[in-house]
């Protein structure tokens, strides 16, 4: 469903794409202002349906058993999770730290994270810092913990959907149940 909604999304830019060509030939700056909005807009909605069918693919039993077989995504790349607990002082101090994947060589310094802290559903950008294996974003680390109730000894799952693209979600006590 997710595929045609994106080709639909698609044949949409392309007609809004042949519009802004054919105001452009008119030097109709009004309409290509108005059409240009419309194509960033296309643009963004493609991009949300694209993750939430990444994140339907994940709660699809189905769909999760044939990815955790393979190992991959469909571009071949390996997908990523780690479960961190989180320390008391690492929330007060608005921090994520990084130190057992990054000792098991799964990321490295300076690795760059897109990620959706869930249930809020925030969108932020990241890296990881050498110094102190943590993610450098702080604010967004704050509102996550804060809505998602983390507590000290609360373990949180940092999931790859895609490459570069990541889901931090509460795993309460290690079990799964928040």
């Amino acid at each position: 469903m997710t595929n045609k909604v994106i080709e639909s999304i698609d044949e949409l830019a392309a007609h809004v794409m042949t519009r802004i060509t054919e105001a452009a030939g008119k030097h109709d700056l009004s309409s290509i202002e108005t059409l240009t909005r419309a194509a960033s807009d296309l643009k963004e909605i493609k991009e949300k349906v694209s993750h939430v069918g990444a994140r339907l693919a994940r709660l699809n039993p189905q769909s999760a058993s044939a990815r955790v077989a393979s190992g991959t995504t469909s571009s071949g790349s390996k997908l990523r999770e780690f479960k961190m607990e989180v320390t008391d002082g690492a929330i007060r101090q608005n921090l994520l730290t990084m130190t057992e994947p990054l000792k098991r060589g799964l990321v490295k310094p300076d690795e760059q994270f897109t990620i959706e802290a869930l249930p809020s559903g925030e969108r932020f950008k990241t890296i990881l810092l050498a110094s102190g294996n943590k993610l450098q974003e702080r604010g967004a680390i704050t509102r996550f913990y804060r809505d998602a109730h983390v507590r000290g000894g609360d373990f949180v799952l940092l999931t790859e959907i895609a490459p570069g693209e990541w889901t931090l979600r509460r795993f309460s006590n290690g079990n799964g149940h928040v």
